[in-house]
Formats: structure tokens, sequence, C-alpha cells
């Protein structure tokens, strides 16, 4: 049989010279040919986000309902990291379905680039739309299913490293989402056979040992301090109501875990190393923990100039202290949407607190809100900070009502970190529940630190091992000194951006 009467044999000669196409800077593969394995635009991962960002905002310019997206892409050319990212991500899910844009797309590329930056929920997002994909035969090119099998694999293993280290603790969700990804995969042929391919016969080994694991820690986390969130589901006799208690019924009245307080003198070691110039915000922040068995805290407000890095911090925080984070970019949203909206619309959503306790399985998830200052001023659709109001006082939030399950929910233990360039637009109310923190501007005896951090993250983000990264030398640090006095992170990034250009030129391999 020929290569192009076989239809995987004919896929796989199409895949190879648009692989090649790719690496060439000939063709932008899309977010189903990086699922399969296929190299970024330019073999770069930088250059694939360049890309992807000025033809995405090209053909969406004169699209008004997607102009905060095209915004937040264009910053994410500027500032490529995984809290950009995640902005985005966020924003994708508040952005309504429309036939101006490819939703999927976009947020399938988005998760592929946050679990590239090191973002272990991403990945999980990505292993269970590469395993979806490869069962799913009417939306997959044909021939591929092993192939996305493989990928869902991979990256499921990309993720083992938490797995053996018991020290670090993660959300259940991540660990219960990973067991029924295996549980899926383990039942297609298909994909045992490519196993068996990839580990050499042991794959019930495995799928055996890692769902051990798993459910080792589900067991050793099952009594620990929680709360229950969500107790009931409002009318739910109505055909409406009932669609949503079936889609919530895991949850009701779940006790779901709060995060315990990890040692907090490796997180004050880990965040004094990464951010030198904020040592005292650090030990303020985790003074108040110091006498906590689970983490909580009041809502805070990080104040500083723009690209210093609080939204960074803010994420990095919630890392180190090993509780599951997201991001939501309050720029330019002019509408209540983060409170949810009525189950009654065809647009009807539940709320950010809602989603995010459900996307984590944990009843204090982390959230930032970025930009805080910049949210829109109208009314028309409510506001976002009106909406914060209920869910930010201790009180109201353990019975906030949530329009989409038309009930109470108890949200008293969300930690919320907000970051601001000036506070000073912010209404009286909501000042009255926040604590606000002056974050520093990064020095300039910082710099080697920073660079070299910056430097890593920078090799990572080009799919370069750190490890034969060259330090900065003197020479190099001297000249970074002379353009970079301290303050904005971005523009060292792109200062140093500026330097790797310069080795690459000049390096004697080609």
């Amino acid at each position: 049989m020929s290569g192009t009467d076989n239809p995987a044999e004919a896929f796989k000669e199409e895949f190879a010279k648009l692989c090649e196409a790719a690496t060439e800077k000939k063709y932008l593969p899309s977010a189903t040919d990086l699922l399969l394995g296929m190299p970024f635009f330019g073999n770069s991962f930088t250059d694939d986000v360049t890309e992807f960002v000025n033809r995405t905002s090209s053909s969406l310019a004169t699209c008004e309902a997607a102009e905060p997206l095209v915004r937040f892409l264009g910053r994410l050319v500027d500032d490529l990291g995984l809290s950009m990212i995640q902005s985005i991500i966020s924003l994708l899910k508040s952005m309504p379905l429309s036939g101006d844009y490819d939703h999927d797309e976009l947020t399938n590329r988005m998760d592929l680039y946050a679990a590239f930056l090191g973002c272990e929920a991403a990945a999980f997002r990505v292993a269970l739309t590469a395993a979806s994909l490869g069962m799913s035969p009417l939306s997959r090119p044909r021939g591929s299913g092993s192939i996305f099998f493989g990928q869902a694999l991979g990256w499921m293993l990309v993720m083992d490293d938490y797995y053996e280290a018991p020290e670090q603790r993660r959300s259940e969700v991540e660990f219960r989402g990973g067991r029924a990804i295996y549980a899926i995969l383990a039942e297609n042929g298909c994909f045992r056979n490519t196993v068996l391919s990839l580990s050499g016969g042991r794959t019930e080994w495995l799928l055996k040992s890692k769902a051990e694991r798993v459910q080792g820690h589900v067991e050793k986390n099952a009594n620990g301090p929680g709360i229950i969130v969500i107790s009931e589901i409002g009318n739910r006799n109505s055909s409406e109501g009932k669609r949503v208690a079936r889609e919530w019924a895991s949850l009701v009245g779940r006790r779901l875990p709060l995060a315990p307080v990890p040692d907090l003198r490796s997180v004050r070691d880990v965040l004094r190393s990464e951010y030198p110039f904020a040592h005292d915000v650090i030990d303020r922040l985790l003074t108040e923990l110091a006498t906590q068995t689970t983490v909580s805290f009041r809502p805070i407000v990080l104040v500083g100039s723009p690209g210093i890095g609080k939204s960074a911090f803010a994420m990095r925080l919630f890392q180190a202290l090993e509780v599951p984070c997201m991001t939501y970019a309050c720029g330019g949203v002019s509408d209540s949407s983060l409170a949810g909206t009525p189950r009654r619309y065809s647009t009807g959503e539940p709320s950010l607190v809602v989603s995010t306790i459900s996307r984590y399985e944990c009843a204090s998830p982390g959230i930032v809100l970025d930009e805080i200052e910049k949210v829109g001023d109208s009314r028309h659709n409510g506001n976002v900070l009106d909406a914060l109001l209920g869910l930010l006082e201790p009180q109201t939030s353990r019975g906030w009502m949530d329009p989409y399950l038309e009930a109470a929910i108890d949200a008293s233990r969300v930690l919320w970190i907000a970051t601001a360039n000036s506070i000073s637009e912010l209404p009286g109310p909501l000042k009255d529940r926040c604590r606000f923190l002056s974050f520093p501007e990064p020095r300039p005896e910082d710099l080697p630190e920073l660079g070299a951090r910056m430097l890593e993250q920078l090799a990572k983000d080009r799919g370069l091992d750190p490890r034969w990264h060259p330090e900065l030398t003197q020479e190099e640090l001297d000249v970074l000194s002379r353009y970079w006095k301290g303050g904005s992170l971005r523009k060292l990034r792109k200062l140093l951006e500026g330097v790797l250009a310069v080795r690459e030129r000049t390096s004697p391999i080609q």
C-alpha cells in the first residue's frame, strides 16, 4: 500500500513536511499541530509567540469585542512570561464565544505556552486535551490518534516530578484529574500500544505505580482541615436548576481542603533569593502566617510602579506557599462578570470564585487581581469593584450569593492579592477591606541576582537548557548597569534579550 493510500502514512508524510516548514518559518503551527509535537515557529518559543500574536492581532483589528484580548496579546510580546499568559487565559474564560475568533485555538495555545513555561496545571489541561483528541476520530487528523495519546502521556510525565516529591503539596484536583486521565487512556488499546513502545513494556507498572502514588496523596490529605463551600443548588426543580445540579453534583455538600501552611523558612529563602529588593514585604507577609495552620490573610493590594514585578511576585508567593492560584486581568473590564451571570441567560456562568474553587477543588485558592485600578468605570452591566465588596468582607463572603448556582456559598477562605500602580481612584469601601503594601522597585545593586534569574528564564523561553547557558560576564553586567538603573524589570528583560542577541551573533558555533 502506498503512502497516499494509507491514511496513517499519508499523515506522517504531510506532518513531516509541515514540521520542516515550521522550523524554516514558512508555516505557523496551529495549537493542534503543537499538541502533536510539531516544533515552534522557527523552532523558537519566542518567535512562535511573536508570530502568533502579530497574526491574531491583525485578524482581530476590526473586532470591537476582542479589543481587550488584542491589547493583552500585544503586552505579551513585551512581557513574555507565565504571569501574562495566565492573565490571557483568565481573560479568555470571561469572553463569550464568537465567530470572530477561534476560542478553542486561543485557549489551547495559551495552555501550551503556559505548560512550556512550567505551569503544572496547564500541563494537566494540555494532557487532557491531547487525550480527548486522541479519542475523538471526528476532530483529529486520520492516523494521528496514537500520537495524541503519546503526547498526553508525555505531558503527564512532565508532571511526574511532583508526584515523586512528597514534600511538595499540590491541589487535590490535579491528582484526581491526573488519575482520571490515566484511567481513560488505560482503556484505549491504541494508547496501551503506544505506552508499550515508549516504556519498554512497563505499561502496567507505569499506570499502576503512579495511580498508587496519587491515591496515597489523596488519602493522606482527606482528613485535613477543610470546609463545605457549596451546600445546595437553588431552584433545582426547574429545568435549568436540574441541569446546574447535575453539573455541580460532585461539589455540593462536599468538604473541600484548605491550603496548609508549608515550611515558612524555605518559602522565605526562595522568595528572598528571587526578589532581593522586596525582603521587607516578604517578611511582613510571612510573619502573619507563622501562627497559622492553614494559609489565610486579609485581602492585599501591592502598590508600585509599572513593570517592577508585582503580579509575578503575587503568583510566585502563592506558588511558594503551595496554594493553587489564577490571575484575573482587570484592565478594561467594564462589567461584573467576575461575580457570575444568571443561569437563565445563554451566557450564564458561575462566578470567578466558584470557577476557581471548582477547578482546583480547594476551598482556599489564590486569586491575583491584576491592575485593579484599571477596571472600566461603566456600571451599565455592573462593575468589578462593586462585585468585589461582598467577596472581600469576611462576614458577607461566608454566605455570598452566586447568581448561577442561585445559592449562597462560603467564599470566606479565598485568598486575594491585587496589584495597582496607584490607589487614588479606588473607592473608599474597597480600601477599607484591603491591606495595602508598597512594593519596592528593584535596585541597581540587585542586577547580578535579577540578571541571573531572568537569563535562566529567557533560556527556558527559547527552549534551551539553562545549565548550558553561560552566566553573565562582568563586561555584560557593566554594560547592563550603564542602561539599567533599577526600576522596570520589563526594561531589564529587553536589555538581556539584547545581550543574548549579541551572544548569538558573535558565537563561533553557527
